[in-house]
């Protein structure tokens, strides 16, 4: 049976922090890792293992929105744009329809996908599928996906993007954004939290066949 969009993305989500837990495990069990926690092997690999935690968690949301739109598209919002191509294109009322639809799911996947943290806990809200975390987490993973920008984009030096993201932050511009072995156990923690919770509020309203994070595990483990 083919795999829904969402059940894939859960499944590169889960081997990301799988990756986490096998990379931490080695580091600590070195012994001189108060020396390797110092060294530019460090910051690759701990920066490496954060952004791709942080695009497996994002990616995993846009999968879910894509589901949910594809199962109730009279959720999409009044204010979605149809291309004219797509219109003159249509041969049908029917494919213009379909056409339609399937373009502005699209859009709205890819704004949650690029749009942060933000523009995703707005949708979800609005959706009436916000996973219930405190404030402070919310917080949190906003500035990790911001993290994760400066990361990919700026050699994890703090720039203004950065700190209009994270108005509170201390850290200066051109600052480097260090990423320690604890964050990276913090950021396993709370992602997994955030995704069961959602999986559950999505599973319960729209009978998506809702997958829990040990089912993935265990088909991670099977599939290597």
């Amino acid at each position: 049976m083919a795999r829904r969009a969402s059940d894939i993305q859960l499944l590169q989500f889960v081997d990301a922090h799988l990756l986490m837990d096998d990379m931490a495990r080695r580091l600590t069990k070195m012994s001189r890792f108060s020396e390797i926690e110092t060294s530019n092997f460090r910051r690759a690999i701990f920066q490496m293992l954060f952004a791709r935690a942080v695009d497996g968690f994002l990616t995993y949301l846009s999968g879910v929105v894509w589901d949910v739109l594809s199962g109730a598209p009279e959720m999409l919002s009044d204010e979605a744009k149809i291309d004219y191509g797509v219109i003159l294109n249509a041969s049908d009322l029917e494919e213009l329809r379909s056409h339609a639809t399937e373009l502005a799911i699209r859009k709205k996947r890819d704004s949650i996908g690029y749009g942060g943290i933000k523009e995703a806990r707005r949708w979800f809200s609005n959706a009436k599928l916000l996973p219930e975390l405190e404030d402070s987490e919310w917080a949190t993973i906003n500035e990790w996906v911001a993290t994760r920008n400066i990361i990919v984009h700026n050699n994890g030096s703090v720039n203004e993007i950065y700190k209009e993201t994270v108005p509170d932050s201390k850290l200066a511009l051109d600052e480097e954004r260090l990423v320690s072995k604890d964050e990276l156990l913090q950021m396993q923690s709370l992602f997994v939290k955030a995704v069961r919770a959602l999986d559950e509020k999505v599973g319960d309203r729209f009978t998506l066949g809702r997958r829990t994070l040990r089912d993935w595990q265990q088909f991670s483990s099977e599939a290597v």
